[in-house]
């Protein structure tokens, strides 16, 4: 993270892919495509519908950013979207454009995905990898937690639902060292609390990665 000034108000911001979480990237990037949008729809010979475009735009540069800015510490709404000198909350919203630009997914999938968050290793096995190995009950079990609970969240893509899905998912598929997956659904519903409680400000560089190397395992 780095230290900005607005409005002579001192506020940490991303430097890095890694300082953006799951969380915060999900309902960004929902705003990047609305603003996308927005731009494709100027027509430049109506004023009045441009003028009401620019609002839209910035109004959406306005929401994205306060995902991370504190809106208790500053009122983004006193500070241009562009000054005289291009400056503004739009040039903070194109670094984290720039920001996310940076990051390089994963390339490749070794047999199992491991990574590492707050001191802690997680591995998530790749016993989807190989059509050919025959799954342990345990591992049959892991996989069919991950495909039920899956299938339980609404299919209407809100924010929430793709954050709680992926958070989910990893809660039921990441295991640390030595931790074996439990085979009572009652232990096995404390586990998915606790490990979604851990795993709640996870960056979003690693819930993507996870995303590509588990690109399959949820398929029915």
């Amino acid at each position: 993270m780095i230290c900005i000034k607005l409005n002579n108000v001192e506020l940490l911001f991303p430097s890095k892919p890694e300082d953006i979480l799951l969380k915060q990237y999900i309902p960004f990037k929902r705003m990047y495509d609305k603003v996308n949008k927005i731009k494709e729809s100027v027509n430049e010979d109506e004023v009045n519908e441009a003028h009401n475009i620019f609002l839209e735009e910035a109004e959406c540069i306005v929401q994205s950013l306060y995902l991370f800015i504190d809106s208790d510490l500053i009122d983004l709404y006193d500070i241009p979207v562009r000054d005289e000198n291009n400056k503004g909350l739009a040039e903070l919203y194109e670094k984290l454009l720039i920001i996310m630009a940076s990051y390089k997914p994963l390339e490749s999938c070794k047999e199992n995905y491991t990574f590492r968050f707050k001191e802690i290793d997680y591995t998530i096995k790749g016993i989807h990898k190989s059509s050919n190995k025959d799954l342990s009950l345990i591992e049959s079990i892991e996989i069919l937690e991950a495909q039920r609970i899956a299938s339980t969240y609404p299919k209407d893509k809100s924010d929430d639902a793709i954050y709680s899905s992926m958070l989910t998912t990893l809660a039921v598929l990441s295991r640390k060292e030595n931790e074996r997956f439990p085979t009572n659904q009652l232990d096995i519903n404390n586990l998915i609390s606790s490990r979604s409680i851990e795993l709640a400000e996870i960056p979003y560089t690693i819930a993507l990665d996870a995303a590509f190397f588990l690109t399959f395992i949820l398929q029915s």
